[in-house]
C-alpha cells in the first residue's frame, strides 16, 4: 500500500512539475523561446561588437555553445567564436508545435496559406444553406478577403454567391455552417441558386394513443432576393435589392374527446399558429393560441360550442385563422396582417362525424324546396290562360314572361314552336314541369 502511494505521488508530482522547453542563460531566471534567442547579444569581442549567428546544440540536447562571426584577420574571411553556453529547461515542447534541434525553439506548423498572400481569385462560388458570406472566406484551408460578390439568396436558407476575393496569406480552416467555396467560371457561377417555392400541407390528424388526436403542418411562400456584397464606405456589407421575402404559417392542433354520461359528446380543440414574417433576412415571429369546446349530442348535432383566442391570427369566430383563401382552423380577421397562406386543411383519418352539419344542411334542403314549389306555382300560373287554347286554329299560342327558378330562367314560349306542335294544352302543361325538373336538378 505504501509502494502504491508513493507511485501516485510521484505521477502527480510528475504531471504537476511538467512545463514547456525554455532556454536560459547562467544562473539567470529569465527563460528565452529557443537557445539562439538566450545567447547573449550584443557582445563585445575585442574591437568587434557581435550578434549570435547560431547555436550547437550538444549530444545531450540540453546545453547549447552561442557561436558569434567575426573579421579576425580584418581580410573580409569570416571565423566562428565560441560564446557562453545555455541550457534547456522543461520536458516537452507545447501541443501542436515541433522540438527545432537545430535552434533548440519549438516550431509552429508551417503556413502552406503564406505564398499565396496577395494572389486574386478571379472567380469563386459561395454555397450555403444558411446565410450570405462574410468578408473573410476559406478557400481551401487559406482565408481570402471578398472584393465584390453578387448573390442569390432565401430569407431563410439557401444562399448562393459568386464573385472576386484576395488571399490574405493566412489560414482558415472552414467557412461558418459548413458553407463551401469553390472555383467556378460562367453559368455555374450560378448554377443552384434558390428558386421561388410555394409549400403546402394538410394537418393530418392522427391518434396518440391516450385518447387525443393531434396534426401539424406547415405552409409557406418564398421568394428568393438579390444582394451585392463588397466595401462600402471602407466597411463591408451586402446590400439586398430586391430583397428575398417569406411568410410561413405553423399550425400544431391537438383535438381531445371525452364521451358524457347523458350521451353527449365533449371535444375541446387547442390550435397554435406560428407565423414567421421576413423581409429580406430580417424575420419576425408571432404566435397566436385558442381553445374551443363543443358539445353534440348523440346524433352529431351541435349542442354547445364556445372559444378563445390570443395572438394576431385570431379570426371573428375566435378560433386562430391563417388567412387568405385556404381552409384555416377559422375566419380571417379585419385588421389582421392578412393575405397570409393558409397552414392547410385540418383532416380527419378516421371515421369522424357530421357534428354540426346535420342542421346547416336541413336548412339548405328546406329552402331549395321552397325555392322550387315557388317556381312550380309561377310556372302555373303562366299557363292559367291556356286552358282554352286552340292549336289548330290559327290564332298565335300563348307566350309568358319568362320564369326565374332557383337561379335559372325557364322560358314557355310556344308560338315560335306553332306549326309544329298538336298537342293539348294539359300536355304541354306536364311537358314543361318535366323539363323544369331537368333544368332545376342539372
Amino acid at each position: 500500500m505504501r509502494y502504491i502511494f508513493l507511485f501516485l505521488l510521484l505521477l502527480v508530482s510528475q504531471t504537476s512539475f511538467s512545463a514547456n522547453f525554455y532556454w536560459t542563460r547562467g544562473a539567470g531566471t529569465v527563460q528565452y523561446p529557443s537557445a539562439l534567442a538566450a545567447c547573449p547579444n550584443p557582445i563585445s569581442y575585442y574591437s568587434f561588437t557581435l550578434a549570435p549567428d547560431h547555436v550547437t546544440i550538444a549530444s545531450n540536447l540540453t546545453t547549447a555553445t552561442c557561436v558569434y562571426m567575426y573579421d579576425g584577420n580584418r581580410n573580409g574571411v569570416l571565423v566562428p567564436y565560441n560564446g557562453e553556453s545555455v541550457y534547456r529547461k522543461g520536458d516537452s515542447c507545447p501541443v501542436n508545435t515541433t522540438y527545432n534541434s537545430v535552434t533548440g525553439a519549438c516550431d509552429a506548423p508551417s503556413n502552406p496559406c503564406a505564398s499565396k498572400k496577395d494572389v486574386a481569385i478571379p472567380s469563386f462560388k459561395w454555397d450555403s444553406n444558411s446565410d450570405l458570406p462574410p468578408s473573410t472566406i476559406s478557400s481551401g484551408g487559406c482565408e481570402a478577403t471578398i472584393s465584390k460578390g453578387k448573390c442569390y439568396y432565401a430569407s431563410i436558407g439557401k444562399a448562393v454567391c459568386n464573385g472576386t476575393a484576395t488571399f490574405t496569406g493566412n489560414q482558415l480552416a472552414s467557412n461558418p455552417n459548413g458553407a463551401q467555396v469553390s472555383d467556378c467560371s460562367g453559368d455555374a457561377c450560378a448554377s443552384g441558386a434558390p428558386q421561388p417555392e410555394k409549400k403546402s400541407q394538410d394537418c393530418v390528424y392522427s391518434s396518440n394513443g391516450s385518447g387525443s388526436s393531434s396534426c401539424t403542418a406547415t405552409t409557406s411562400d418564398s421568394t428568393p432576393g438579390t444582394a451585392q456584397c463588397g466595401s462600402v464606405n471602407g466597411a463591408y456589407t451586402c446590400i439586398e435589392s430586391p430583397k428575398a421575402s417569406l411568410t410561413s404559417n405553423t399550425i400544431s392542433s391537438t383535438k381531445t374527446p371525452t364521451s358524457n354520461s347523458n350521451g353527449t359528446l365533449t371535444v375541446v380543440q387547442n390550435d397554435t399558429i406560428t407565423t414567421v414574417k421576413c423581409s429580406g433576412k430580417s424575420c419576425t415571429t408571432t404566435t397566436s393560441n385558442s381553445s374551443g369546446t363543443t358539445v353534440t349530442n348523440s346524433s352529431g348535432q351541435v349542442i354547445s360550442h364556445d372559444s378563445t383566442c390570443t395572438g394576431k391570427s385570431c379570426g371573428s369566430s375566435g378560433q386562430v385563422s391563417t388567412g387568405g383563401s385556404g381552409n384555416g382552423t377559422g375566419d380571417q380577421e379585419e385588421g389582421d396582417d392578412g393575405d397570409s397562406p393558409s397552414a392547410g386543411t385540418l383532416t380527419d383519418p378516421t371515421n369522424g362525424s357530421f357534428a354540426g352539419q346535420g342542421d346547416d344542411w336541413d336548412s339548405k334542403i328546406e329552402k331549395a324546396k321552397k325555392e322550387y314549389k315557388d317556381g312550380i306555382d309561377k310556372i302555373k300560373d303562366s299557363f292559367k290562360p291556356m286552358g282554352d287554347v286552340s292549336i289548330g286554329g290559327g290564332s298565335k299560342l300563348y307566350c309568358p314572361p319568362a320564369v326565374t327558378v332557383l337561379g335559372k330562367n325557364i322560358d314557355f314560349c310556344l308560338d315560335k314552336y306553332a306549326s309544329s306542335l298538336s298537342w293539348i294544352s294539359d300536355a304541354i302543361l306536364a311537358l314543361c314541369a318535366m323539363i323544369a325538373l331537368i333544368i332545376v336538378f342539372s
